[in-house]
């Protein structure tokens, strides 16, 4: 009788469920970067008991504001509830980085970061002025 209830007990448990209160980023969200430098993230999951998700088949959504089309936010589900947030912002400017897990917010809520211009766009700024007596050329 004992086996049969265990196996009852085990068909119909629940999967645990990633909290997004107590999931968390084990790297830091960088505040200042360069446009086009990609960024990586890793978020760990973890229940309403704070016990570690490794079933890896929560729903987590990463959101920039403002949002550019360019922007590119790639997010790979490890399986073992552990997930990779790639982001490469071609715009410098402000953000605010939005993750939640299960439509809750992760801990840490919102994060500011500040994009400045990478290389590449420093490079694609040239100033040609050209004039009688002045030519200026600036390659940086």
């Amino acid at each position: 009788m004992i086996p049969i209830l265990i196996f009852f007990f085990l068909s119909f448990k629940k999967k645990a469920k990633g909290s997004g209160s107590n999931s968390k980023l084990t790297t830091e969200v960088p505040e200042n970067f360069a446009a086009n430098e990609e960024q990586i993230l890793n978020l760990e999951l973890y229940d309403e008991f704070n016990n570690r998700v490794v079933d890896g088949s929560d729903s987590v959504v990463a959101t920039l504001s403002p949002s550019n089309p360019s922007d590119e936010i790639v997010i790979t589900n490890n399986q073992d509830g552990s997930y990779i947030i790639s982001i490469t912002i071609q715009v410098a400017k402000s953000y605010q980085l939005s993750i939640t897990v299960n439509d809750q917010p992760i801990s840490g809520g919102s994060f500011p970061m500040t994009v400045v211009p990478g290389l590449f766009s420093l490079l694609s700024f040239s100033c040609f002025m050209n004039s009688s007596k002045t030519k200026i050329l600036i390659f940086i």
